[in-house]
């Protein structure tokens, strides 16, 4: 399970179709610590580039992206896999800023 969602080209299969999100970086990008992935995306109709930079990689126990470039103030997502009898468990953990926020807070996705 921590392949499929470690490997970038999949965000465009998990992103609402809404989002028109495309990633222009060139493929296929090698996941580890440092590297970075542009992204394009549509919000509310209106064109966004977004640049993240993966901060750690540790295979088949989590991933961190952090937005380098993009429409939040801040960005740093969580990415943790765990094995659970008859599967695995995925946890996101989101915390970010929006441009006119104040201090960071903490959006549970799962």
């Amino acid at each position: 399970m921590f392949e499929f969602f470690a490997n970038a080209e999949n965000l465009e299969k998990l992103t609402p179709p809404q989002l028109s999100f495309h990633i222009p970086s060139p493929t296929p990008i090698a996941m580890k610590a440092g590297a970075r992935i542009d992204h394009r995306i549509k919000l509310q109709g209106v064109p966004m580039k977004w640049r993240t930079k993966i901060e750690a990689y540790e295979p088949e126990e989590r991933f961190i992206d952090v937005q380098e470039r993009g429409p939040y103030k801040t960005w740093h997502h969580t990415h943790s896999f765990r094995d659970v009898p008859g599967g695995t468990e995925i946890r996101d953990r989101v915390d970010l800023r929006l441009p006119r926020e104040g201090p960071a807070r903490h959006v549970r996705l799962a």
